[in-house]
């Protein structure tokens, strides 16, 4: 038997074990998904731009910078969309690949998180904000 990330192969299948993690696996990346993609609509509706140390977006351009920077609450659409195509892929057939591919895009998303200032301000009593704290905590 090898053992490849979370999925135990032998003889070619997957084990009941295997199986049951990555769907737990693929669910908690779902919610997170879903939570970028509403702080998205949130931030551009409110245009909160992406502000992390040393560069600051513009608010009136929170649409384009929404592609390849992400906002002050998600990731860039193109993170969200490896995410997806992860969580797809670990769902059709779990390979190592896309368990990588998901710890990968979850380090680089709890790295802009904590890099983001909007964030850290919002979980803070001070900073309390229903929409904004509902969307920043899960992510």
């Amino acid at each position: 038997m090898r053992v490849l990330g979370w999925c135990a192969i032998g003889d070619g299948r997957l084990s009941w074990r295997a199986m049951e993690e990555n769907r737990v696996l693929a669910t908690v990346s779902a919610a997170q998904l879903l939570s970028g993609l509403g702080g998205m609509a949130l931030a551009i509706r409110r245009r909160h731009a992406f502000d992390v140390p040393f560069w600051r977006g513009e608010p009136s351009a929170v649409g384009r910078d929404c592609v390849l920077m992400g906002t002050a609450l998600s990731a860039p659409i193109v993170m969200l969309a490896a995410q997806a195509w992860a969580i797809a892929a670990l769902l059709r057939r779990p390979t190592a690949s896309a368990e990588r591919a998901l710890g990968g895009v979850g380090a680089a998303m709890t790295a802009g998180y904590l890099a983001g200032r909007l964030v850290t301000q919002r979980l803070r009593p001070a900073g309390w904000d229903k929409a904004e704290h509902q969307l920043s905590l899960p992510g």
